[in-house]
């Protein structure tokens, strides 16, 4: 984008000087203005201007925007009004929010269809009753027109404008009326019913749980509409309640087709190739610790004796980054996933189940690639040596909290070596912390409840997890890795 025209040889009087005005070829051969610069020149355009909002054209005629450049500098424009930096009002016209007591910020709708803003500037928040939100929903992004200030209250105001749609579906029950079809939504934060089109119902019947394609917000007194993408079933079917709830919180529970066959290739490639600097420590006795119904196992154990009080122990994490290469389909299907969701019947993996539950999962008997630190303790829980590895290990087991912890109570044995190693790791582990309880960290220790499905999927009892000795072995090293490799990163 450019900026400023040059001027005649003349300056301001002289022949081809002066800025031009209207229609003819402004600045043709100007140089290039960084956009930035022209982002900031908007601002302070807007912030001086004595006539109030300002048309495009007026604001390209006061920067000097070249012909040839209008069109960029009105995708500028509207790039500005999505951030928030500034408002279009009516004849699109803009000014700055803050000139016009505008706030931008995200709405949160409560269960009563009131809103509040929570504006991005950090400031108060901002409440918006019910017939001022517009077509605004739950988590959209919006501008905010302040029209009371109530002492020792919320600032109150009405939404103008909607910046960005937090959602595209909405996941309800279709009704069938006398004259039309509509759903209402599960999430009582969204209170308007959405209309379906005769022929948009996808077979769904009465009282189904269903998935909508938002296909109109709606317009004043007009609520929003939709075609139904996906019939979940009747909301009393076993996991229909749990499919509801990922759909709802816009949760992908298949992977796209190119991600899956991505995630082959990585997976088979990866194996072939270890890389350079891979040390092989198959030879160690690594094992896993995790929940009984656990399908990945992401880190392992392992510990050797030095002597002289000390032990050297081995943090093995699965070697993800070996087979998920930065900006392929997988990294950025798994970047917009963010996590792994755990359900009560069942796991979302944030990476395709070739990845996560096999080539990435520290399977017993199998040879796996991981990031792996060696952390030399004293008697005392001190830090005395660390190294990092790119490895090859072996675990031979994979154990549940249970079977660890039976070990630990003298109830069950795994076999001598193991259990003398989960002996070692629980003994080094009090003292590790120990020591970082002496320095003043916290420990949240928040009851956890397990939900017990039968065989067809219906829950039919609630237990607190417990947490023992074999949960903390596992806290404590991670918590320690973690410590330790952030040290070094200083």
């Amino acid at each position: 984008m450019s900026g400023r025209g040059r001027r005649g040889k003349g300056g301001r009087g002289g022949k081809g000087g002066g800025k031009r005005r209207g229609g003819g070829k402004r600045g043709s051969g100007a140089r290039a203005t960084p956009a930035a610069e022209v982002r900031s020149r908007v601002l302070e355009a807007l912030a001086e201007s004595s006539q109030g909002p300002l048309k495009t054209k007026e604001l390209a005629r006061a920067l000097d925007i070249p012909n040839h450049h209008y069109r960029d500098f009105r995708r500028l424009l509207d790039s500005m009004e999505k951030e928030g930096r500034v408002v279009r009002v009516r004849g699109r016209r803009y000014a700055l929010t803050e000139k016009l007591d505008l706030v931008t910020g995200t709405l949160s709708v409560t269960r009563d269809g009131h809103g509040f803003i929570r504006p991005e500037d950090a400031g108060e928040d901002v409440y918006v009753p019910a017939h001022r939100l517009d077509t605004a929903m739950d988590g959209d992004r919006v501008v905010t027109r302040i029209e009371r200030r109530p002492e020792g209250r919320n600032r109150e105001g009405s939404v103008i404008r909607i910046l960005e749609r937090a959602r595209e579906t909405i996941v309800g029950i279709l009704h069938r009326g006398r004259k039309v079809t509509y759903v209402s939504p599960l999430d009582t934060r969204l209170n308007q019913d959405v209309l379906i089109a005769t022929d948009g119902d996808g077979g769904a019947d009465e009282g189904d749980v269903v998935v909508v394609r938002v296909t109109s917000f709606g317009e004043g007194r007009v609520g929003p509409a939709g075609v139904v993408d996906e019939v979940l079933g009747p909301l009393t079917d076993p996991g229909v309640d749990v499919l509801a709830v990922a759909h709802g919180h816009g949760i992908a529970l298949d992977f796209p087709r190119d991600v899956e066959e991505a995630a082959a290739r990585a997976a088979s490639a990866g194996r072939e190739d270890p890389g350079p600097d891979r040390v092989d420590r198959t030879a160690l006795l690594a094992f896993t610790i995790d929940p009984a119904d656990a399908k990945d196992h992401d880190d392992a154990l392992s510990i050797e004796d030095k002597g002289q009080g000390r032990v050297e122990v081995g943090v093995h994490i699965a070697d993800v980054s070996h087979f998920v290469r930065p900006d392929t389909p997988v990294d950025i299907e798994a970047s917009a996933r963010g996590t792994s969701v755990y359900l009560v019947d069942r796991t979302i993996s944030m990476l395709p189940t070739v990845l996560s539950n096999d080539v990435c999962s520290l399977n017993p008997q199998e040879e796996k690639f991981a990031v792996s630190a060696f952390i030399t303790l004293d008697g005392e829980g001190r830090v005395v040596e660390r190294r990092y590895e790119r490895t090859i290990i072996e675990c031979a087991y994979s154990l549940s909290y249970e079977e660890a912890q039976g070990v630990l109570d003298g109830s069950a044995s795994i076999g001598n070596d193991v259990d003398k190693a989960i002996r070692l790791l629980d003994d080094t582990a009090r003292r590790v912390r120990a020591r970082r309880r002496a320095r003043g960290s916290l420990d949240f220790d928040i009851p956890e409840a397990k939900v017990i499905l039968d065989a067809e999927g219906e829950p039919i009892d609630i237990r607190k997890r417990e947490r023992k000795e074999s949960h903390r072995l596992i806290e404590d090293f991670m918590i320690l890795a973690n410590e330790v490799v952030a040290n070094d990163l200083e």
